[in-house]
């Protein structure tokens, strides 16, 4: 079961909640906020054999679990976000920023028993629609 905050937010507003990283992460679509739910034994190691196989096919891109990408007026956290390495932005001191402000590549999620699919789809199609 997924919790949800009724309390219309801005994305800014959801930003700076002190909880939205908390396992398991919480996305924000539509001014709602919304949490995932719990992982269960299955989508873990689906997830595991996910990330290790497509990390081991490609050197362009990678492959990142649980990744939250906030573009376009959303915050999802897709169970894999899989992104080329060239855009992934770097600091001054040549390390990963933390925040991912685009949409990845490829979006996976694996959809949960108490998941409305609806949901997943959606989000799914917010990052095709805004892949660069």
């Amino acid at each position: 079961m997924t919790a949800s905050s009724t309390q219309i937010l801005t994305i800014e507003d959801f930003l700076k909640l002190p909880y939205i990283e908390e396992s398991p992460a919480w996305e924000y679509v539509d001014g709602i906020a919304i949490q995932k739910p719990v992982t269960k034994t299955r989508h873990s190691i689906l997830k595991k054999r996910l990330l290790t196989e497509i990390d081991s096919h490609s050197k362009t891109y990678t492959a990142l679990p649980e990744l939250r990408c906030t573009f376009a007026g959303r915050s999802v956290v897709p169970d894999i976000a899989v992104i080329a390495w060239d855009r992934i932005q770097l600091n001054e001191v040549g390390e990963p920023e933390d925040a991912f402000v685009e949409a990845p590549d490829w979006s996976i999620e694996i959809l949960s028993p108490d998941q409305k699919v609806n949901r997943v789809i959606d989000n799914l199609l917010h990052c095709i629609n805004y892949i660069a």
